[in-house]
């Protein structure tokens, strides 16, 4: 048995909002048909690299990550099981939700301010970054201590919570993370850990 423990971390597939480019947040969006052949792509990908046993796949409660989660288990048959945790949502912008990219860049700063200290503030009935990445950090943590050595398992999730743990396993900045790094649709990224240690193997993958 391996003395690691590897996590694949998955973005959801394209829907009609990010189509769109519209600000999603907590909304009941579906994926597209686009969205379910990068996912499909995706999990094809994990097969080739997950060992022939049982692996967990963790998601997001929200409907577009529940469905990109369900798309990869299909892929991967009988060995994988789903469970869903609202830790790993998409940060809830609140009023700004359903905003397309263009409206939401010129009014976030009359909500959130901006710098650093944006990373505190929450819109109206949404909430900060900081709490994003305290529940995301939390969830994540406790996968790890409930993982045995040698597992494999995947997380299904957003922009928001994979720019958290991504920024933790690199031991950046969370705003410095988002700068630097690209979450295509449906890509993944994979996560090495061992004697308690975090490390990113490879630059990521994304569907084609």
């Amino acid at each position: 048995m391996s003395d690691s423990k590897t996590v694949y971390l998955v973005r959801h597939g394209q829907t009609p909002w990010t189509a769109a480019e519209r600000v999603q947040g907590w909304a009941p969006v579906p994926l597209t048909e686009a969205g379910r052949e990068q996912l499909r792509a995706t999990g094809a990908y994990l097969d080739d690299r997950l060992p022939d046993e049982p692996v967990g796949i963790e998601t997001s409660d929200l409907r577009r990550a529940s469905e990109s989660a369900e798309v990869v288990a299909d892929c991967l048959g009988e060995r994988a099981t789903i469970t869903s945790h609202e830790a790993l949502r998409e940060r809830d912008f609140g009023v700004l939700q359903g905003l397309d990219d263009d409206r939401y860049h010129r009014v976030k700063r009359d909500h959130t301010g901006d710098g650093a200290d944006s990373l505190l503030r929450a819109p109206e009935r949404g909430e900060s970054w900081r709490a994003v990445e305290t529940r995301t950090l939390e969830r994540w943590a406790d996968m790890l201590d409930e993982m045995a050595l040698g597992e494999s398992r995947v997380l299904v999730s957003h922009t928001g919570p994979l720019y958290c743990i991504l920024a933790a396993v690199s031991n950046r900045r969370l705003e410095a993370e988002m700068r630097a790094t690209d979450l295509p649709e449906g890509g993944a990224f994979e996560v090495a850990i061992e004697d308690g240690e975090s490390r990113l193997v490879g630059e990521g993958w994304a569907p084609e």
